[in-house]
């Protein structure tokens, strides 16, 4: 069954209780045609709206009845035509009667996960949007020869690590909670591609949580001079009367003597930003952090002895909004609907507390090895 371009093998339709009378009528029709329908739970029971309710119940009860007359206790494949229908009221059991393969990473893992079919393979988007990670082997739904891993954050890329288990194709993931991951299959093996970064943690971090210097080199008001900061934390919290109610952008800047040991790489690990983060090292760009684990590979940026590192963050304009709000500023100088509060009425935001800023736990650098 195709639509738009793009092959499915099932139409799958859950619990429903009101369904056009057309709509059946052509879904029994895709059945008769070759295509795999399965309901779940049970068969819609009437069609919705008033309008010639009369004609249209008898157009779906005439159509109802050329359906498997089957009980949904248990699951039933029945053959209609080139096709069939599949009923049944266990999701996992009636639709492993379609004979797709199961997205391991989904069911078992807890990952989010899109797959698509090109020309050369399969393609995914894997997100972990849970509180735990992922960091083993993962059997995919398709085969492959090669696959290879993209960072969508860092542009990071590489061969990814496959092996063949029962007839199956698991692939190695390493993700943690709130990371995202491009994964690319393909039917033939890949030349001349460099293996993906599998890391491996050193059983210790060196912990940056002191010495830290503050200044802004943006802020809405205006803060001047520099903030000693012994523990990291929010930059509301700082000994001055703009703190709680600006936006901008923070300038923290920390030296470092890293310690001589063996380390495939680094990981930086801010750890809670509020809300984005530009980290330079030894004046060089190491990258920007703008989503959970807030964390980036910085081992080609540090050097024996003396590092320097400045991390960059911007805030949310939530607090200096609140506080024009409370000066009854006028700030709203365009027509935006989405400027409103649940009721679609106009909307004051004074009442709002300050929220964290800047870099709000303790940041890390963790020695790393090539797991693989």
């Amino acid at each position: 069954m195709t639509s738009g371009g793009t092959a499915y093998k099932a139409l799958v339709v859950p619990a429903a209780h009101l369904m056009p009378a057309d709509v059946l009528a052509h879904l029994s029709k895709l059945a008769q045609q070759g295509a795999t329908i399965v309901f779940l739970e049970n068969y819609p029971t009437d069609v919705p709206g008033y309008a010639n309710l009369d004609k249209r119940r008898n157009a779906y009860r005439a159509t109802l009845q050329q359906l498997p007359a089957v009980s949904f206790s248990e699951t039933t494949v029945t053959p209609v035509g080139k096709g069939k229908i599949i009923t049944g009221t266990d999701y996992a059991r009636t639709l492993a009667s379609c004979n797709i393969p199961i997205e391991e990473m989904k069911t078992e893992f807890g990952l989010q996960a899109i797959r698509r079919v090109n020309s050369t393979g399969h393609h995914y988007f894997i997100s972990s949007l849970q509180e735990k990670g992922v960091d083993g082997w993962v059997t995919l739904g398709v085969q492959a020869k090669a696959a290879a891993l993209f960072n969508p954050v860092t542009g990071e890329s590489g061969e990814a690590r496959l092996q063949q288990v029962n007839g199956q194709t698991q692939v190695y993931l390493q993700l943690k909670s709130g990371e995202s991951v491009l994964l690319q299959t393909y039917q033939k093996p890949l030349t001349d591609a460099k293996p993906w970064f599998y890391k491996q943690e050193q059983p210790f971090s060196l912990r940056l949580d002191h010495g830290w210097q503050l200044h802004f080199a943006e802020s809405q008001p205006e803060i001047k001079g520099n903030f000693n900061i012994d523990q990291l934390c929010s930059w509301t919290t700082i000994q001055h009367p703009a703190a709680t109610i600006n936006m901008g952008t923070g300038v923290y800047t920390l030296e470092i003597e890293l310690p001589d040991l063996p380390a495939d790489d680094w990981i930086l690990d801010l750890g809670d930003v509020r809300e984005s983060a530009r980290v330079r090292i030894n004046g060089q760009d190491a990258g920007c952090a703008w989503a959970v684990p807030y964390e980036l590979r910085v081992g080609s940026f540090l050097k024996k002895g003396k590092n320097r590192i400045e991390v960059e963050v911007t805030n949310l304009p939530a607090n200096r909004i609140a506080e024009l709000d409370r000066q009854g500023v006028k700030w709203r100088k365009f027509k935006e609907i989405n400027i409103v509060n649940l009721n679609y009425r106009p909307s004051s935001y004074a009442h709002w507390a300050p929220m964290p800023s800047g870099l709000n736990s303790e940041v890390r650098l963790i020695p790393v090895n090539r797991k693989f």
